[in-house]
């Protein structure tokens, strides 16, 4: 009886380390806040809107949204930058060329409280219609 219960604390001990070390060597990188998704992008021939998610708390000041000629594996030069605050969801880009490909890039500013150093970004690929 001795000895299967020397044998259980045994394997119980070593799942336990087990288990440690696994969470020790974490990858999470906690100091990078998420990206911010495009809910939704209406385009024409010449304009686009995307309309992205808004962070609900006062970890972010505010977002920054490139829109950039080309698609997504072959980016091409940026068309136009704007940062907006912290309430602001969607934004339309105008003057765009017909049939064109384009990418939209959406990225959270993180407030100095939030401790997050930097932001993921998120990118939207569309072209836009045929006159």
């Amino acid at each position: 009886m001795k000895l299967k219960l020397k044998y259980t604390m045994m394997l119980l001990i070593f799942l336990s380390a087990s288990s440690w070390l696994f969470v020790a060597c974490s990858d999470d990188d906690n100091d990078v806040m998420g990206a911010v998704a495009i809910n939704s992008c209406q385009y024409t021939a010449a304009t686009v809107t995307p309309i992205w998610t808004l962070v609900p708390n006062s970890n972010c000041d505010g977002y920054i949204v490139a829109l950039y000629q080309g698609t997504r594996s072959n980016v091409g030069a940026l068309v136009e930058e704007k940062t907006f605050d912290f309430r602001t969801c969607s934004y339309t880009f105008t003057n765009l060329t017909p049939s064109t490909d384009y990418v939209i890039s959406t990225q959270a500013i993180p407030s100095a409280s939030s401790g997050f150093s930097s932001a993921e970004m998120y990118w939207k690929e569309f072209t836009t219609s045929a006159k």
